[in-house]
């Protein structure tokens, strides 16, 4: 059987100024809807990125727009460490970056395993998860502080409530014959312990259960892809 390598992560005027332009040095290319966020031509270092988060915390605080344009930040510094996959964040419905990690084709760990049961590869597999691990955490802590400071003030009852939704409206939306099977309504956080259950306790189709977790993971948010296949 192959398979490859795949984690999922279920992040004033002169500030603006500086925010700006440490941005603007940072996201050199940005994707549409159907388009493949792809790192920049030149190479951002890991000072520039602790440059826009420093920018972020001049005034101890995290505005939604900021957020935005850190987690956009995120995403190409996983693409330049050589990851590719799925991301989609939507802060309506989680407070931080949502999205899966591989390893590029560019990677000098890259390879599909033929045979998860080969010693051998079983290696490789956990070289590769170690690789992925590195550069994840290298991206996170360069915003760690940001993180912290914007999830400070998220109102997660209000989120659990929108996720559950964005769920619910995602997989019916792709899978209506299974409408009947989930609740209609979210009213308070236990909508999405509910949900969960059904990922290990249902009647779905392969297919089903592919989208149902896809849906689980990103909600209602727009799913795009990073970095080089």
């Amino acid at each position: 059987m192959e398979r490859s390598m795949m984690l999922i992560r279920t992040r004033t005027a002169a500030v603006s100024c500086l925010l700006a332009i440490t941005t603007a040095m940072l996201l050199c290319s940005c994707a549409g809807p159907s388009e493949r966020f792809v790192d920049a031509e030149q190479s951002v270092s890991g000072n520039q990125y602790e440059q826009l988060a420093s920018a972020v915390l001049l005034d101890d605080a995290v505005s939604r727009a900021e957020a935005e344009q850190v987690l956009d930040a995120i995403t190409q510094c996983l693409s330049q460490g050589g990851l590719t996959g799925e991301y989609g964040n939507n802060l309506d419905e989680y407070p931080w970056w949502q999205g899966n990690y591989g390893l590029s084709s560019r990677h000098e760990l890259y390879q599909v395993i033929q045979d998860t049961d080969s010693r051998e590869e079983q290696a490789l597999m956990e070289r590769q998860s170690q690789a992925i691990g590195q550069v994840v955490d290298t991206c996170d802590s360069y915003f760690e502080h940001v993180e912290e400071t914007y999830m400070a003030s998220a109102d997660w009852e209000r989120l659990d409530t929108a996720k559950a939704q964005g769920i619910h409206a995602c997989f019916v939306n792709a899978q209506p014959e299974y409408a009947q099977m989930l609740p209609q309504e979210f009213d308070d956080t236990p909508g999405l312990e509910y949900l969960s259950e059904l990922l290990t306790d249902n009647d779905f189709d392969d297919e089903a259960n592919r989208t149902f977790a896809k849906c689980y993971q990103f909600g209602s948010a727009d799913v795009k892809t990073y970095g080089l296949p």
